[in-house]
């Protein structure tokens, strides 16, 4: 992992312990770091299928399974992403949402699924509308933009954080 995305994201320079979850982990870049930088328990979730096709209804599994192998790492593998994470009774320290809210086409969802889960600090991360005047959120209008479902911003982001009973410590550009 380039350590800058480590440290981008904010996330503590040491994770010793302490329970991680990534959500929409791809092929585990961030999780790998997490087990690496001493975390007792980590899982990686997405929307992940048994076969190689395009990302359109998944992303493929193999990925992170022939890193897991490789690295005899001890991650847990969740398949069912986000929506799934019921059937995970687990409390996590640490959750991040790296690059997941866009794709998702309901953020107002995503918020209060988040809010259904147990842990004690999230991590968000991700292509957000730079006007902050007023919270804001809207359909992509630049084509460049059009493989996302919606777009937000930051105060958006928080506001409905606050309303789904979460505490903002804070936010970096």
């Amino acid at each position: 992992i380039d350590n800058n995305i480590w440290l981008d994201l904010g996330l503590p320079e040491k994770v010793d312990g302490l329970t991680f979850l990534d959500i929409g982990s791809n092929d585990g870049q961030i999780v790998f770091e997490a087990e690496r930088r001493g975390a007792k328990k980590v899982y990686a979730s997405d929307l992940y299928i048994d076969k190689l096709e395009t990302m359109a209804n998944g992303w493929p599994v193999e990925g992170i399974s022939i890193l897991k192998d490789i690295k005899n790492s001890g991650i847990i593998i969740h398949k069912e992403g986000l929506f799934g994470l019921g059937s995970i009774e687990e409390h996590f320290d640490i959750v991040i949402l790296n690059n997941v809210l866009n794709w998702i086409g309901d953020i107002d969802l995503v918020i209060k699924q988040l809010s259904s889960i147990s842990f004690d600090r999230l991590y968000i991360s991700d292509q957000f509308l730079k006007d902050n005047k007023v919270a804001a959120k809207r359909k992509p209008i630049s084509k460049d933009l059009q493989v996302f479902k919606e777009l937000c911003n930051v105060k958006y982001i928080i506001l409905k954080s606050l309303e789904n009973n979460f505490t903002v410590e804070s936010v970096k550009p």
